[in-house]
């Protein structure tokens, strides 16, 4: 089972469409996970491609509380989060926590536009980046995940990589969105409070 996983698209979903008929050209994708950022896009995608997409909303679609999905897969329970009620932009002690309360091996999530696959701890992190606003120098990417009974992975994809179009580094934007800043504690403060 092969499931492609986009977030933080902010209404651009050409390259979404543009990297599933790349990837689905060699074997089938099988389902879209979209971890939010905007959910309108998770269902114009299910919409376009025909494939059954799994979302969640993010914080730019106005959601203020814990929303996630959670996917059984062949390897296992899957969950799908924005991530910003948890905190993932100073860690992912949280994110894994509740994971792994909820029985999943896996969490993918997104909110920070950076890409992460981190297999080292008891759940597996993935974050596809952002194909729309990339950030902290990182490159237009997604994530593939691949399913079977007793294996997980996933694989950070690049945009560039896939359509051979080169590398923007406008694109990447200045990285002052991956560094903190002027009103990190009080960032802290608001998220102290449950939300």
């Amino acid at each position: 089972m092969r499931i492609l996983v986009f977030s933080d698209t902010h209404g651009r979903i050409n390259r979404a469409e543009e990297i599933f008929n790349i990837v689905s050209a060699e074997e089938a994708v099988t389902m879209i996970f979209h971890c939010g950022d905007y959910q309108r896009d998770a269902d114009s995608l299910a919409q376009d491609l025909k494939v059954p997409v799994i979302s969640v909303p993010g914080n730019c679609d106005g959601s203020i509380r814990r929303d996630f999905q959670i996917a059984t897969l062949p390897s296992g329970k899957v969950m799908i989060i924005h991530g910003h009620t948890e905190g993932v932009d100073w860690d992912y002690g949280r994110i894994s926590l509740l994971a792994e309360e909820h029985g999943c091996n896996a969490v993918c999530f997104g909110h920070t536009h950076i890409p992460v696959n981190d297999d080292t701890g008891r759940v597996y992190l993935v974050n596809p980046g952002s194909l729309t606003n990339p950030r902290g120098g990182s490159r237009r990417s997604c994530a593939l995940l691949t399913s079977e009974p007793g294996n997980f992975d996933a694989e950070i994809l690049y945009y560039d990589d896939l359509t051979g179009k080169a590398h923007d580094p406008s694109a990447s934007g200045s990285g002052k969105h991956g560094k903190r800043r002027g009103g990190f504690l009080k960032k802290i403060m608001n998220y102290s409070d449950g939300q």
